[in-house]
């Protein structure tokens, strides 16, 4: 048998050992596109191939087996292993050593032919390197130059819109003493709501004045197929500059969330980053204060400095989006040091389901971290408005979803509708517009058309009884059939199953949801609004079967 050049033979063992890597990203939480799994077999592809041309022929099969297998088992093995079996950092790492050995050992006994051709592989390698970095990196490159121009009289107001990723209301009120300072001084509604469970939802929510539930949703592409105006669109086409800085990886132009912005900034976290190398590149953040330069998972010191660049840069007026992720899994405490709890305790609580519930110490390290994680946020947020607050800017500040904490079993979001997932700190400051607490419950689409009318010095659906929308939400997993309804009213949470169980709830005596209230004649209006809009569904799924809404 023909034995295979060393730069061929690394293309193949970092094809293999790619899949091995990809089978461990599919099996994450949170899904992998088929993007994403490419871009994991493009990388081990180019490690390995890069390596089998770069040494000599002494070490080729010893650095091919250091490069592709070693580092997988550095990457993906040496954590779970040293939280299972309790040894130390050295220990573990010498463990790693000795296996690595012994795989190097192997590689010795590999003989490969001499290729004419490894100049040529050399320099093909190295480009798909570069382009590697490229895609791991997340370079601030502004799409559109925006010139400086002063505020003139009579102009409308600067909009800036602040999402904090994964920040439930209690949490958020208790552990974010700058935010909470802020909404004194503002308009705080303590009965906001969102509409999803999850990330993508509700920020097309708030970005279209959509529900969710009416427009068709794209799965393999995981993005609503909505050719209506955005909330960028509106106010670029009314003159005004329009910036987003977006630390949620979902939030990217192919999902639709850049459009019409003049400049966008996303921490890119592509299938580069999701292999076991983007893993090592990134884990460093849990232990320092500083980001890498790749694979960079933006935190809130980095999107105010952004901020900051993008206020200053625009002409008047603007409007700038903001996400915040440093609550969302994994937690990161980045402002100062903490003991951050360790994967396998994380993935107990974000994991946990009611037949596998996390224990009440797990849970309780792992929601310390998250409060830690929302106080860091603060920090930075609270630089930020007090620059934002200069008596010319509409500020609102809200969140996306929540997150559980051992309640109803469940950890993690978007597996439910309990008011732990769904009720979101919501603030609104804008000129003229006097210091108050709002206790009706509002649904956060609602932003949409307030910012709108807010940005003219207009009265807000938010503050109008007769024109807010229900505080309506809907959860599905997968188009499986398990999911639900939600709506909320007063004190009252009613939620409704798909396969007809339900439930209420009064969330000012039973804030953890845990004694539900018989359902009665008088939870007929609530049941009315579910229905409506599970029958917005069905004609949506109807329409689009028929082909009607692609």
């Amino acid at each position: 048998m023909r034995r295979l050049s060393s730069p061929a033979a690394g293309l193949i063992l970092g094809l293999l050992t790619g899949l091995a890597d990809a089978v461990y990203v599919i099996r994450e939480p949170g899904g992998v596109s088929a993007t994403s799994v490419a871009a994991v077999l493009w990388t081990w592809a180019t490690i390995g191939c890069l390596t089998g041309a770069a040494f000599g022929a002494r070490w080729r099969g010893v650095a091919l087996m250091a490069a592709c297998p070693a580092l997988l088992l550095l990457a993906r093995a040496t954590i779970p292993f040293k939280e299972v079996s309790g040894w130390s950092t050295s220990k573990v790492l010498l463990a790693w050593a000795a296996v690595s050995l012994l795989l190097g050992a192997a590689g010795v006994l590999v003989r490969f032919r001499e290729s004419t051709l490894r100049g040529r592989w050399a320099i093909a390698a190295t480009v798909s390197l570069a382009l590697l970095i490229v895609a791991a990196a997340d370079p601030d490159v502004p799409r559109a130059s925006a010139r400086d121009s002063a505020a003139t009289p009579g102009a409308p107001h600067n909009v800036v819109l602040i999402v904090l990723d994964t920040a439930r209301y209690d949490d958020t009120m208790t552990a974010a003493p700058h935010i909470a300072a802020f909404a004194r001084n503002a308009v705080s509604f303590d009965n906001a709501w969102s509409p999803g469970a999850w990330t993508v939802p509700s920020h097309f929510a708030m970005f279209t004045g959509r529900d969710p539930w009416t427009v068709p949703f794209d799965a393999e592409a995981n993005r609503y197929v909505y050719g209506g105006t955005w909330l960028a669109g509106h106010f670029r086409a009314r003159g005004y500059a329009t910036g987003a800085i977006f630390s949620n990886n979902r939030l990217t132009e192919h999902e639709g969330y850049g459009r019409d912005f003049e400049e966008l900034t996303y921490s890119r976290q592509s299938g580069v980053c999701r292999s076991g190398i983007g893993y090592l590149l990134g884990y460093s953040n849990r232990h320092t204060q500083r980001q890498p330069p790749l694979c960079e998972r933006m935190d809130a010191s980095e999107v105010v400095e952004r901020a900051r660049g993008f206020v200053r840069r625009a002409r008047r007026p603007y409007f700038l989006a903001l996400n915040f992720i440093d609550p969302h899994d994994p937690y990161l405490v980045l402002c100062r040091s903490f003991p951050h709890a360790t994967n396998r305790e994380r993935r107990a609580v974000t994991l946990a389901t009611p037949r596998h519930p996390a224990k009440p110490a797990t849970i309780a390290r792992v929601r310390e971290q998250y409060r830690a994680a929302i106080g860091c946020m603060d920090r930075a947020v609270g630089a930020l408005l007090r620059e934002l607050d200069d008596g010319r800017t509409v500020i609102a500040i809200t969140a996306d979803h929540g997150e559980q904490f051992g309640e109803h079993g469940r950890g993690g979001h978007g597996t439910s509708v309990y008011r732990e997932v769904l009720h979101v700190p919501l603030i609104v400051k804008a000129p003229g517009l006097a210091p108050a607490r709002v206790a009706d419950a509002v649904s956060i689409t609602d932003l949409y058309l307030s910012l709108i009318r807010a940005a003219r010095g207009a009265s807000m659906p938010l503050l109008d009884p007769r024109q807010r929308r229900p505080a309506v939400a809907q959860f599905d997993l997968a188009g499986n059939g398990v999911g639900a309804y939600s709506v909320a009213r007063g004190t009252r949470h009613f939620i409704r199953f798909r396969d007809g169980r339900e439930l209420l709830f009064d969330f000012a005596r039973d804030p953890n949801e845990a004694r539900p209230l018989p359902v009665t004649a008088e939870t007929a209006p609530l049941r009315d609004l579910v229905l409506r809009a599970r029958r917005q569904e069905q004609r949506r799924v109807e329409f689009e079967a028929l082909g009607y809404l692609r």
